[in-house]
Formats: C-alpha cells, structure tokens, sequence
C-alpha cells in the first residue's frame, strides 16, 4: 500500500518473521488542536505510538511547484543552514530552510511580508553570514527537494 503524501501510513513489521504488528494510517494530516499543521516524529514505547511536535512552525508544503526561488546557505564549518524564498501574490511568500533544528529536512514556511519584505530579509540573511548561491532553484513537491534550474 503507498503512502499518501502529506499524511502519514506506518507499518510496523516483526524482523524475525516480517508478520505486520501494527498497521496505522491516517486520511488527516497531522493538525495542533489549534488548527496548525506540524512535523513530529514517531515514538513507539510498549506498543504505543505517539508524535512527538518537531521544534519549529511549518506551513502545508505546496503540491505544486515553486518555480524561481532565490537559495541562500551557509556554512560556518559547526552548523550547515540552507534558506530560499520566493515572493507569492499579495504579502506572502514562499521560504524553505533546513538546518539541525529540522533534522536536515527541508521545510516550508509561508511568510508574512506586512513588516519584512523579500529584500529585508534576503538582507537580513546575508548580514547573517548567508551565501547567495548563483542558480535559481525550483521547489518540487514530490521530492520535497530544492533543484537547481540554471
């Protein structure tokens, strides 16, 4: 049975004769009692589950492409950070980033452009210590993967 992305499926499998042990899916995505969605990850303790919320604030990864994004990293030989953006229609936009925090996994955020615009914040990374890196990217849902474009 394939997963469905965006929600979660697990199988829990014995190693000594691959008999399932436990077989749980959901159709929801996993949501805060205040509505917001969240990474978590998977505890298993005497058989029961549980998610663990993840240490940072993600919005729902877009199912279509992000086309054009501008990808910043950076590298102080300790921690390695990458962060892209692209700007929405109206005050929104677009940022990935994946560092420790993450898990090294790439997240998306949906931003609030009201008091910070694209151009603050892209200064705000490079005062940072941040990188620009020459090629644009484009986000893809399925991989969940920054690909380089140019």
């Amino acid at each position: 049975m394939d997963a469905i992305e965006g929600y979660y499926h697990v199988l829990l499998v014995n190693d000594e004769d691959n008999s399932v042990i436990r077989h749980d899916k959901s159709k929801q995505r996993p949501v805060l009692p205040n509505g917001d969605y969240e990474h978590a990850c998977l505890s298993i303790v005497d058989e029961n589950m549980s998610f663990n919320s993840l240490p940072y604030r993600p919005s729902v990864y877009p199912d279509q492409a992000v086309s054009d994004l501008e990808v910043f990293t950076f590298d102080d030989g300790n921690e390695r950070k990458v962060w892209a953006i692209k700007e929405t229609q109206g005050d929104k936009a677009h940022a990935f980033y994946e560092n420790t925090q993450t898990s090294d996994r790439l997240v998306h955020q949906l931003v609030d452009l009201t008091n910070n615009s694209v151009s603050q914040r892209i200064t705000q990374k490079l005062q940072d210590g941040y990188t620009r890196l020459p090629n644009k990217y484009d986000f893809k849902p399925k991989s969940r993967a920054l690909i380089s474009i140019s």
